[in-house]
């Protein structure tokens, strides 16, 4: 499950409109489309009841996932800010990075 997806479904959630939440999250219809198959096809059950007048509704299984989502996005956000406080205090090129920079030894 990727993250980008969780932000899709709950941007879905409130707009209730493929086109008008893709465009808040800043992709193509088609892209918001794709990522809400994939997550539904994951979780094995329709997330959202699609009518006829572009309304789409979200389902008893999206409800009960809805605040899971939420939460999980919250954590992940928060995580985000964390390590790039830390790669700020620590200046861009911390040991990790140092080390992957290092060329491997040549093998005699």
């Amino acid at each position: 499950m990727k993250i980008e997806a969780i932000r899709y479904f709950l941007a879905l959630c409130s707009e209730r409109n493929f086109t008008k939440a893709a465009a808040r999250c800043g992709i193509a219809q088609s892209s918001m489309t794709v990522f809400i198959l994939r997550l539904e096809k994951e979780l094995g059950s329709p997330l959202f009841h699609r009518n006829r007048n572009s309304h789409s509704e979200p389902t008893k299984l999206a409800l009960a996932m809805k605040p899971h989502f939420q939460s999980a996005l919250r954590s992940f956000e928060a995580a985000r800010r964390i390590a790039q406080q830390h790669a700020t205090r620590r200046g861009s090129s911390g040991p990790l990075v140092r080390a992957a920079r290092k060329r491997p030894r040549a093998r005699a």
